[in-house]
Parts: C-alpha cells; structure tokens; sequence
C-alpha cells in the first residue's frame, strides 16, 4: 500500500508447454492500482513475447488501446487469465467483510463482469461456474474452472523475482516506404472512419483494387489489437506490392464514444453495407482508371465478401480466406468437439461443455434480453456480439455464394482448426453445382491467420499470440497470381 492509500498488486506468472491444456512455456508479468476505495485505475500487462497492454480509469472511463468507454460501476475484482493468485487475494480482501458481489474485468478484451459468489458445501460457487474451496480460516485453497478438469492450488512458493525487458516495441503499423500508402478519413453512413489505401507507386503496374473486411475479434484496420498481431497489415501491403491496391477500414467510426454499444448494434447486414460503401468509394477513384474490382475478405469477412459479390456491377472477383462454408451453428458444434479432444477432457467435463454451448444456443435464439438473471455469466460476456452471431447463426453460405457469378478465388489454411477444409471443399462444390468460377488454394501447414503453425492441440490457439509469425510471401504472391488469372490479366 502506498502512502496515498493505493493498493499496488504485483503479478508474475510462469507457465510449461503442456498440450493437455493448451499451455506454452512463457512469462507474463501485470501491475494493477487500486484506489483507497477499492477500486481499479491502472492495469498493465506484458509477455515475454514483448506483447503488452495498458489501461486507465479516468473520471469513470475506461482508456485503453487509443479508444476509451464509460463504465458504471468501479471495478473491483480482475479476472486475468489463469492468474487465479490475483482473483483469490481479491476476493479474501473483501469476502471478509461480507462482501459477495463485484464488478469483475477481464483485461485482455476490456469485458466488464457482474461477478458474484454463492454458498455451497465446498466453500463458494461463482456465477462463472468455478468452485472456490476454503479452509477453516476461509483462505482459498482450490479453484476448479467449469468444464475443465484443469485446477489451480495454492502453494507456499516464493514470489518470482525476474522482471520483463521492455526489449520489444509496441505493436504498431508502419508504412512501407515502396508503396504509396495514404491515411483517410472514408465516410461510411453519416460518420467517418479511419481507412488505409494502399497502392503501387507506378500506377501502371495496377492490375486490381480491392476493398478488405476482416473476422470478428477487437482489433484496428491493420489487424493488431493488444498483444497479438494478425497480420492485415502484411497481407494487404504485400498484395499491393503485387499490383493489387487494398483499402482496409476501422470497424467503427471515429466519433463512437462506447466500442460496446456500438459492437453491440452491429449485425451481419450492418457489416454487408459498410463494405459495400467503402468498395463504392474505392471503384470512384480517378486513379483507378479501369481497373476491376476485387472484395476480399478472412473469416466472417469472407462472408461479407461474398455478400458483395452479388452485385456483379461493382464485384468483378472474390477472395474468401479461410471463410466459413456453413451456418454458425454446425461450426460452433463442431469447434465444441474439437475443444473437447484437443483439452483431453474427462466426459463429465466434455458433458459441461456440450451442456454451456447449448445454452448459448438456445440464448441466441430466444428474444428476451441478456441481462444476468437470464442467461449464464459466461454467455452474458458476449452480449455485444449477441446480433451479428444471431444473424449468422442458420445464415448458409452458399446461399451468398448462389447470388453472384463473378469469380471466387478460395483460400484455405489446412491446418486451421476454426474453418476447416470442409468449409472450402463446401463452397468449392457449390460452385461447382452452379457453374460459377472458381479456384481453390489450400495450403498445408497454415493456420486460421493464415501463418505457420506446427503446435498440436490447445497450442494451436496460444501460437496465434506470437507476434514474429507472418502471413507468408509465397502465399501473397500466389493470391495475387491467381486474381490477376482470373481477372483476364
């Protein structure tokens, strides 16, 4: 405690390769403040990789990542990953005092919790579903998480004394100096947003312009968000250096006050007709001349794509990266089992899992409101992407894809455990069945970002957070190929 009565945590944490839970040898370090009151105004986090997040408390707004929100209640408990050291020295701080409900934080995606603990014959359940066991003294001796057989136990270890190097700079976009790159302010609807085009210097080695939508997740234009890098950025200055100019957007506008509010009213058809402006602006340019159009699109952003490849006027080709061939619903079904065998999980375990997706099915059909007396504390985190996964839940690709008959160019990473090639082979069959042109790349060895990925298991997912991984230039130039084929070039 410091002398203006703030309360300073220290965290260190050390983990082993284990696949059984997804675990990778690494070190992560944070530092949160609390005021006198018990409430959080400064967190940061950081990793041996050099991935770092910071955030601030101001005057009841959360500042972090260059956005800042209003938040309504002072923060009191931090629900980090696997740091269950930290949630216990909070919760033992405060269960004392009668206190069983908390305004819970999860830092790595700035998710405000209600949290609360309720009475049962081990020591205390969580609205999360964990148990907290308890000794006599009320200390807290086990936390069991809820569809894991993974535990976390107490030990009387000595607190690290390492510390992190500060060898690695902050993520951030940095223009290549052999393209033109400029940064606009596109307006989309009646707001503007922060777009980045992306073009060769010689125009005359234009062949294509193409319009970029990325997948879900928290992210910029470029594709970085704290602590991980997807790598937008690469691909898209990459394709650029091969001809094909690439404008790539904010996902929100610059006035936008609460990034949850405005996550939260946007939808698939919200998605669909702020590309569809953006790719409108981009066929206006004068320095265009003639060259065709492309949308492109990753993940969710392949859906879009496709969306717009219904209109042949202003679509001329599509590039679906890793992009889903069927509903939301198969995937989630699909992804669940994969968790399952991927975690090594027991079946009571594996029963749990089954039992919450369900749950967060029957949440996504139903219309009343998520609110925490109606839905699991687990499944009211996602409620600001509650729209866009209920308009994809039964949404058929291939119901996009028979809406057009501009040429799809089909990119799929074999080793992507989130669409896999089953997607590619569906929309490539469908194609098919209509006749419509199509080329299909299928890359061994390549993730879900598209990037190298030799990890079994959970691994699979944390190899997502190493930043020096990129999207590989090969692939680039061979994407690049393949649409100046099909365009006729």
């Amino acid at each position: 405690m410091t002398g203006s009565g703030e309360t300073v945590i220290e965290c260190r944490q050390i983990t082993f390769d284990d696949d059984a839970v997804g675990l990778q040898r690494g070190r992560r370090q944070s530092r949160y403040v609390f005021d006198a009151q018990g409430g959080l105004t400064s967190a940061e986090i950081k990793d041996h990789l050099g991935n770092r997040l910071a955030l601030e408390i101001i005057s009841g707004e959360m500042h972090v990542g260059g956005q800042s929100r209003p938040i309504g209640e002072q923060i009191t408990l931090i629900l980090e990953r696997n740091m269950a050291a930290l949630s216990a020295l909070l919760l033992e701080g405060t269960l004392s005092h009668g206190v069983t409900s908390f305004a819970a934080l999860v830092p790595e995606t700035g998710t405000l919790l209600p949290f609360s603990l309720t009475p049962c014959e081990e020591g205390w359940r969580s609205t999360l579903g964990e148990t907290l066991v308890l000794d006599e003294s009320g200390k807290i001796l086990l936390l069991r998480p809820p569809a894991s057989d993974f535990i976390f136990e107490r030990t009387s270890r000595a607190f690290p004394k390492w510390t992190l190097e500060e060898d690695r700079p902050v993520l951030a976009y940095r223009q290549p100096t052999t393209l033109c790159v400029e940064e606009l302010l596109l307006v989309i609807g009646t707001a503007t947003r922060p777009a980045t085009l992306a073009r060769p210097l010689d125009e005359k080695s234009l062949r294509a312009s193409g319009v970029f939508i990325g997948g879900t997740g928290v992210y910029d234009r470029h594709g970085i968000a704290a602590g991980l890098d997807i790598g937008y950025h690469h691909l898209l200055d990459d394709l650029a250096e091969e001809g094909i100019a690439t404008l790539r957007y904010e996902k929100f506008a610059s006035s936008v006050i609460s990034l949850e509010e405005a996550e939260t009213a946007q939808g698939f058809a919200e998605f669909c007709a702020q590309a569809r402006q953006a790719l409108t602006w981009l066929a206006a340019q004068s320095w265009k001349r003639s060259a065709p159009n492309v949308a492109i699109g990753h993940s969710l952003g392949g859906l879009v794509a496709l969306s717009l490849a219904g209109d042949e006027k202003a679509c001329d080709a599509v590039v679906l990266l890793n992009t889903p061939g069927r509903p939301f619903r198969h995937i989630i079904g699909e992804q669940q089992g994969w968790f399952a065998h991927a975690s090594e999980t027991s079946v009571n375990a594996a029963q749990d899992l089954a039992s919450f997706n369900r749950h967060f099915i029957e949440a996504l059909e139903a219309e009343a409101e998520w609110t925490p007396a109606t839905v699991d504390a687990r499944i009211l985190a996602l409620k600001r992407k509650r729209k866009l996964y209920r308009d994809l839940l039964d949404l058929d690709p291939i119901t996009l894809l028979h809406r057009g008959r501009c040429p799809i160019i089909i990119v799929q990473g074999a080793a992507d455990v989130q669409v896999t090639l089953k997607d590619a082979a569906r929309l490539a069959q469908a194609c098919e069945a209509i006749g419509r042109p199509c080329h299909v790349l299928i890359e061994d060895g390549l993730d879900h970002l598209l990037k190298r990925n030799a990890a079994s298991g959970l691994k699979i997912l944390q190899t997502y957070r190493d930043r020096r991984r990129r999207i590989p230039i090969a692939l680039v130039r061979k994407i690049a190929k393949t649409v100046r084929s099909v365009l006729g070039d």
